[in-house]
């Protein structure tokens, strides 16, 4: 059972993965480096307060009778939205591994295998999962606002290499 779910969610993690770099490839290349080598504080600990306060805000909303479709949908949407935060969180931990201006397909597989292999171990496992999960969202939440700012211009986004 275990192996079985360590499987579908490294085959279901990878496409995800590979289907966001498709999407947004350079925007999200391009928050994670700077997420991660100028705001690495503001990146953890907004990653820390969203992860926590999403599912504090959708049992926040069953109080009300009118906010109880949206809690249940946010609920249900929290599995989906760590995810993507894990996804984007081994993309983050690969650029520590490989710089640009080297693939960022390269970089999502060097972190996402990493993370699959701790992922293996039973408490290191969970604990990767969770820091990557962590990091991934407050990149999101950190290149979200910075985006708002105007602190990203496109000058910024490192030019796309050459896919061999």
């Amino acid at each position: 059972g275990r192996l079985a779910w360590w499987l579908a969610f490294t085959v279901s993690s990878l496409v995800l993965g590979m289907v966001l770099l498709l999407l947004a490839a350079r925007g999200l290349d391009a928050v994670a480096i700077r997420a991660l080598r100028e705001r690495l504080g503001p990146t953890i600990g907004f990653g820390f307060l969203v992860f926590l306060a999403l599912p504090v805000a959708a049992f926040l909303l069953f109080v009300t009778i009118v906010g109880i479709p949206l809690g249940l949908f946010l609920l249900l949407a929290l599995a989906f939205i760590y995810s993507i935060g894990y996804v984007i969180g081994a993309l983050a931990l690969g650029r520590l591994f490989v710089k640009p201006p080297a693939s960022r397909y390269l970089a999502f597989l060097a972190g996402w295998g990493a993370l699959r292999v701790l992922a293996l171990i039973p408490f290191l496992g969970g604990l990767a999962w969770f820091v990557a999960t962590v990091i991934g969202l407050g990149t999101l939440w950190v290149g979200a606002r910075a985006r708002r700012s105007g602190e990203v211009t496109p000058a910024a986004v490192p030019p796309m290499p050459a896919e061999g």
